[in-house]
């Protein structure tokens, strides 16, 4: 037998067996359902051989099981999405293909499938539609239907991964802004273990190198070597330099912006202070501003002696007693002018 076996010369159609030559190995490409009353019906991809003892074919293999996934390989650029036009030559499996085929994309294409497919996703078969045609011995595709199933591969498109597959990026994230401890020293700081996410808090005022250092709140000038932080800052490594968390601040540092409306509408201001606290950039200033030109009161909610402006002081200076029913020296320490 093995000696009788001949190349295979293509593919066969339901009902043509006439020129077979025995042991002649052709392809089924011409579904017909497991159902169907032939005993000898031709699923797509089951290789026959003609049988020398009748003048049926007789399967000798499978290209699959019943609603088994076939694994295809890996999906390229090359490759469109276009199943019922590909490639004859290049893209067989493409124009060939039937449920539960399955392909596993080596990049990520957004635009030319039904679907945004990432690198790792798998594209799957749920259904084709093969039609007669001017093939004698063939059915060709009309129609593909096929859905995404997520891969284990991570989108780092939009984001600053370093993972790539689910759990890695999971494990990543929940390193994330991980507060590891202090420092005190710039010989501290050289020594601090430095990965994404890592974060410190400065105990004293250290200087550090402004080319290491972001800060979102301004641009470093070209005359600026380094940048003191203060007790309480953070600092977290962004995976290239550290980005300083100024919860250090000072009211020097916290900046100011002014509600003129609301100023104006204060009737205790006058124009001049108005004006001084429209001008204040940080809240240190307007504190400044409050203490020194705005005046204080006592324990009872009063305007003390000292906080009255020259004007009021001198008209109302008390210099003594005066009666001038009695005496008209108007001499208060004329002994005639007191009075029991």
């Amino acid at each position: 037998m093995p000696a009788r076996i001949k190349q295979s010369r293509g593919d066969v159609y339901l009902g043509n067996l006439q020129n077979f030559p025995e042991g002649q190995l052709f392809w089924s490409y011409v579904h017909t359902t497991p159902e169907n009353a032939n005993p000898h019906s031709y699923s797509e991809g089951q290789l026959w051989i003609k049988d020398p003892s009748s003048d049926q074919l007789t399967e000798i293999a499978n290209r699959r099981n019943l609603n088994a996934a076939t694994f295809k390989g890996f999906i390229t650029p090359d490759f469109r999405g276009d199943f019922v036009n590909a490639s004859e030559t290049t893209q067989h499996d493409f124009l060939h293909c039937h449920k539960g085929d399955f392909w596993i994309f080596d990049h990520k294409d957004t635009t030319h499938f039904n679907y945004e497919f990432n690198k790792g996703d798998i594209l799957l078969i749920t259904d084709t539609t093969y039609v007669n045609s001017e093939h004698k011995y063939r059915y060709v595709l009309a129609n593909v239907e096929y859905i995404r199933i997520p891969g284990g591969e991570v989108d780092k498109t939009l984001s600053d991964l370093e993972a790539d597959t689910n759990t890695d990026a999971i494990t990543e994230l929940e390193q994330r802004f991980v507060y590891k401890g202090v420092f005190s020293t710039l010989n501290e700081y050289y020594n601090l273990p430095r990965k994404k996410g890592w974060a410190y808090m400065v105990m004293a005022p250290v200087a550090i190198t402004v080319s290491e250092l972001i800060d979102y709140r301004r641009e470093w000038t070209n005359g600026e070597v380094a940048y003191t932080t203060k007790k309480g800052d953070f600092i977290c490594w962004n995976g290239s330099k550290w980005v300083l968390l100024p919860t250090g601040w000072v009211a020097r540092d916290v900046p100011y912006t002014p509600n003129s409306t609301a100023i104006d509408n204060v009737t205790t201001f006058e124009e001049f202070h108005k004006a001084l606290l429209k001008g204040a950039t940080n809240v240190q200033e307007a504190i400044d501003i409050l203490n020194t030109q705005k005046a204080g009161l006592d324990e009872n909610g009063k305007i003390p002696y000292s906080e009255l402006p020259e004007s009021v002081v001198n008209s109302m200076c008390l210099m003594g007693k005066f009666y001038p029913l009695i005496s008209p020296s108007g001499n208060p320490d004329d002994a005639n002018n007191q009075r029991d």
